[in-house]
């Protein structure tokens, strides 16, 4: 089976949502420039996990590691956030 995979536009969230619910997964694991709004990430009944390529709330948005290279960290890391 191909891994499901789906190009979110914006305003396209009721789209989404409606395959999202077709697939029924058990959990997502995402890393995306897109804030995903409650109604997605409730669907999974295991939860959501968000990764943000650094540490937040320094460096939160869709680029951070630009801006880590940018300013120089030498001590980069990553975030993970689980919704349920």
């Amino acid at each position: 089976m191909k891994n499901p995979y789906y190009y979110l536009r914006k305003g396209e969230n009721e789209n989404l949502e409606k395959w999202m619910k077709n697939l029924q997964p058990d959990l997502i694991v995402y890393s995306m420039s897109h804030l995903l709004k409650e109604n997605i990430f409730s669907i999974p009944k295991f939860g959501t996990i968000n990764i943000h390529y650094s540490h937040l709330p320094e460096y939160r948005g869709p680029a951070p590691l630009f801006w880590e290279y940018y300013d120089y960290v030498l001590n980069p890391g990553v975030t993970y956030s689980l919704y349920r």
